[in-house]
This record gives structure tokens, C-alpha cells and sequence, in this order.
């Protein structure tokens, strides 16, 4: 989505490889799901059909939940 993740091991890599790799992981899997820059991502294809309901990926569909409260919580 346009921004840096830095993953950082205090005392080196060793045995968290495979935590870190996870984590990756997962930022790769929130990026293509919510992106904006990518037409094909879900969250794009939700929004180039606004009028329609969508089956969204329950990290995009809980990212735009949240969006949507805090814009009421502050009225916008």
C-alpha cells in the first residue's frame, strides 16, 4: 500500500525466521486484499461497484467495519 514495513529481531534472526516470514506473510496478504492501487484487489472491486453487496476477505471487510465507525464516531 505504498508504505515501508520494516520487521526487526532484537538479538538477530535465529529461530524467530519463521515468525518473521509469517508476519511478512500476512502484511503481503493485507496489501493485495486492500489495496488501492491494484483495480483487481477486493477492496477496489467493492468500491468500482458501490451499488452492489460484495463477499470481501474477513481482514478487508474488518478494515473498512473500523473505517466506517470511526467516521461516525467523529462525524466524518
Amino acid at each position: 500500500m505504498t508504505s515501508d514495513v520494516v520487521l526487526q529481531v532484537v538479538g538477530g534472526l535465529g529461530q524467530a525466521e519463521p515468525d518473521v516470514e509469517a508476519v511478512a506473510a500476512l502484511f503481503r496478504q493485507v496489501e493485495r486484499e486492500c489495496t488501492r492501487f491494484d483495480p483487481e484487489s477486493p477492496l477496489m472491486q467493492a468500491n468500482a461497484a458501490a451499488d452492489r453487496w460484495h463477499a470481501l476477505p474477513l481482514r478487508c471487510f474488518a478494515a473498512l467495519d473500523e473505517a466506517a465507525a470511526a467516521y461516525r464516531r467523529t462525524d466524518g
